[in-house]
């Protein structure tokens, strides 16, 4: 699937990606501080930045980020929510075509994203934009099957979506390695992370996912019927917790 395919997914979906999609854990911002030896001002870019949830966290720690999104209403949703924000700029661009300035980030981040892009081409580009040793983060958040929720949560999500994806698994870091960083010493972290939601922000959380049924199609009755009685079945005070395993993987490219 091409790159231009996945953006197209999430037209119309802005509003529900940005009110429900998990953020990312803290500890994991810090590591990636901390590893890629950035600092307050430093420049670095997301890629694929969708409604700029992690972004955000990147703001909040004083980087001036680029985003890059090819999606008008994700993009726009960003430019809402984030326009005001010291550092905060919006490209229209895709991986393989940031728009950029050569050697002008410190660092790439890429959340929840890099599996729709075309990978060669984006190496290329990345290579051109990062200065000299600076690195690229690819971040994504995978349910984690050990919660019994979740369990239940992705029975029903891949019977309605089936090109749902597995958890990241050890061969898709060798393809990294043999892809992106090409040998290069590149890390891996991981950090549990869990996000709280009622049914209407399950729903929500539904409604964003690319490979479901959006709202006004024929089948969501279904999936909301199904979703409501796995909720019923696992909530706690009225919400459920869904819980992940938060990875990162970076290093400079090859």
């Amino acid at each position: 699937m091409s790159e231009a395919d996945g953006y197209r997914r999430f037209e119309s979906r802005a509003a529900a990606y940005a009110a429900a999609r998990p953020g990312y854990p803290a500890a994991l911002i810090d590591h990636l501080m901390d590893r890629l030896a950035l600092r307050v001002g430093a420049q670095v870019a997301d890629i694929g930045s969708g409604t700029g949830i992690f972004t955000r966290l990147l703001l909040d720690r004083g980087l001036g980020v680029a985003t890059v999104e090819p999606g008008a209403d994700m993009r726009g949703m960003a430019e809402t929510l984030l326009g005001g924000c010291p550092g905060f700029s919006s490209v229209e661009g895709t991986a393989r075509a940031t728009g950029l300035a050569t050697a002008s980030l410190d660092a790439i981040f890429c959340a929840q994203a890099f599996h729709w892009f075309n990978e060669e081409a984006t190496l290329l580009e990345w290579r051109r934009i990062l200065r000299p040793g600076a690195s690229a983060a690819l971040i994504w958040n995978y349910h984690d099957e050990a919660s019994r929720f979740v369990a239940d949560y992705l029975e029903v999500v891949r019977a309605f979506g089936p090109e749902a994806q597995g958890t990241m698994a050890a061969a898709w870091r060798t393809h990294l390695d043999n892809v992106l960083f090409r040998g290069r010493t590149a890390e891996t972290v991981a950090v549990p992370h869990e996000q709280w939601l009622d049914f209407d922000g399950l729903m929500q959380r539904a409604a964003s996912t690319s490979y479901l049924p959006k709202p006004d199609a024929p089948q969501f009755p279904a999936l909301a019927a199904s979703l409501r009685a796995v909720f019923d079945r696992h909530q706690r005070g009225g919400a459920v917790a869904l819980a992940y395993r938060t990875v990162a993987v970076f290093g400079p490219l090859g």
